[in-house]
């Protein structure tokens, strides 16, 4: 095997491993569940893995010619701008990571990073100020007592598209809220009217304490949030809750 053909194909082994390790974090950690349908990441994702262990390796194999006074140069600025590109690709995921499922009215909305809004921090619970690192976080929402404040929210609503999923200052534990999810939550046999039978059954057989289930909001396929007799949500699954 040619020093150039053994090089890239190092390259590629290499590259190949850190984007699988990468995938399994981002997968397990940032998009849990069927977050990256739901976000609609999953295009995105492929193509920058696709670039990451195709693209860089490619050149390597282009670039190297033994004797070449700027050999050295040219394999560590590869290595450099991959890492780069990786940094980069990196900050927009964990940007674009769902922080938070908010339960809204009838229905859960799903909350990324970079979509939160927040006009007084000091007014935020310290539970909400920030969100985790390892995969969105169930939460209530609640409308603010003060009646200017309310009107300001529901004019920005209208006006800016910025929902009370969006404010942390009305957040709220999520256990506040079982009692009026139960009483919202709809039955699963409303699933089969949107989804195929036996997709729902496999769902169902898989979750055996469902007891019913809230719609999902999503920034690109809506989804559906099992609950259990106690109106604690148990996951999110990929049916869809309304045509």
């Amino acid at each position: 095997m040619k020093k150039r053909t053994k090089y890239s194909f190092v390259h590629f082994i290499l590259s190949l491993f850190l984007a699988l390790t990468i995938a399994v974090f981002i997968k397990t950690q940032w998009y849990p569940s069927s977050l990256f349908k739901a976000t609609g990441v999953l295009p995105i994702f492929i193509a920058i893995i696709i670039v990451q262990v195709v693209l860089w390796p490619l050149l390597s194999l282009f670039v190297y010619k033994e004797n070449k006074k700027s050999l050295r140069f040219d394999l560590i600025s590869i290595v450099i701008v991959q890492l780069g590109f990786w940094m980069f690709s990196l900050y927009g995921l964990a940007q674009g990571r769902p922080a938070w499922v908010a339960y809204t009215f009838e229905r859960f909305e799903l909350v990324k990073a970079n979509e939160i809004v927040i006009a007084d921090l000091d007014s935020v619970n310290s539970d909400f100020k920030s969100p985790t690192w390892t995969g969105p976080q169930f939460v209530g929402t609640t409308l603010s007592e003060d009646a200017e404040v309310r009107s300001k929210h529901l004019l920005e609503e209208v006006l800016g598209g910025i929902s009370i999923a969006q404010r942390p200052e009305q957040y709220v534990g999520i256990d506040i809220m079982k009692d009026r999810m139960l009483k919202e939550q709809q039955s699963l046999a409303e699933l089969s009217k949107y989804n195929e039978i036996s997709k729902v059954d496999k769902v169902i057989a898989s979750y055996p304490d469902a007891h019913g289930y809230i719609p999902l909001r999503a920034q690109k396929v809506d989804m559906v949030i099992l609950l259990d007799n106690s109106g604690t949500p148990l996951q999110i699954v990929d049916l869809r809750p309304w045509e």
